[in-house]
């Protein structure tokens, strides 16, 4: 009983939004209004898209880029670290588990 007021909920969920997307799309594209506002839009993402690109070429941005790479390699040091004590772990338990059987 649970299961299909759950896939029933989602699929009103899915009504609604498909629903909300048609509707701005025949704005966006459909009225005249909507014309100029989807040229707002692009020109704005256009005007913040020049700024980021400038700002991540500044020397903060390099700073920036500088640190975000240290703490994506510190990352994936553990990820690895945690990986291999995982590893050990599971053949620790393995081991174990012989040492029992034998």
């Amino acid at each position: 009983m649970f299961k299909s007021k759950q896939s029933h909920s989602h699929f009103l969920e899915g009504i609604l939004l498909g629903s909300t997307i048609g509707a701005v799309s025949t704005f966006l594209f459909g009225t005249n209004k909507g014309k100029k506002i989807q040229k707002e839009l692009v020109s704005k993402y256009k005007k913040l898209s020049h700024k980021i690109e400038k700002a991540a070429k500044s020397p903060v941005g390099k700073k920036i880029k500088k640190a975000a790479k240290r703490v994506v390699k510190k990352a994936a040091k553990r990820v690895v670290n945690a990986t291999a004590v995982k590893r050990a772990r599971k053949a620790v338990r393995r081991h174990s588990a012989a040492k029992r059987k034998a």
